[in-house]
């Protein structure tokens, strides 16, 4: 059976109407601009110890994600083309990957698919900061409060994330956490 153009043009707006719904879906039940990032004390795939409070004074983007997501990696190739543009010194990436295990973040880093920070995260963080979708992605400030929240990829979100770190990078005062 022939599908007819108006089936593809249906086709289509279905699709677009159910990602705009889930993307907003997701988003709102993120955490809320200016509301303070939860803390966290994680290792690193290094087995370092990191916390929030590490990254006083500097812009943090906060990439939730996990091996075998391709939304994931299209948002971080969307975050290292940013860095290129802005330059390293205007925000610290960390990867916060609550659902693959370590060896194989370790594997998926060793092949050069992830080169920032990236912390094993654990169930209590996923839920501390809402995520429910992948990637998602937080800006925090230098206050330690968010800037954006975001949820799922789309065309427009390395925008989104440069006018957030732009905006964020200018301002001048330090983080204070509680």
């Amino acid at each position: 059976m022939k599908q007819t153009p108006f089936f593809y043009i249906s086709l289509f707006i279905l699709f677009s109407i159910n990602t705009l719904y889930s993307q907003n879906y997701f988003e709102k039940s993120l955490l809320k601009k200016d509301s303070i990032a939860p803390s966290f004390n994680l290792l690193t795939t290094s087995g370092d110890s990191i916390h929030l409070s590490d990254y006083k004074g500097k812009v943090v983007i906060l990439d939730f994600w996990y091996v075998g997501c391709n939304p994931c990696v299209k948002a971080y190739k969307d975050i290292k083309t940013l860095e290129e543009k802005l330059g390293k010194d205007k925000f610290v990436v960390i990867g916060m990957n609550p659902i693959t295990r370590r060896k194989k973040i370790v594997r998926y880093i060793k092949k050069g698919k992830y080169n920032d920070l990236v912390a094993v995260c654990s169930k209590t963080i996923k839920e501390q900061y809402k995520v429910k979708a992948y990637p998602t992605i937080y800006v925090i400030n230098k206050q330690g409060k968010i800037a954006l929240a975001t949820a799922g990829y789309y065309s427009e979100l390395k925008i989104k994330i440069e006018k957030a770190v732009i905006e964020e990078s200018k301002k001048g005062s330090v983080r204070k956490f509680l």
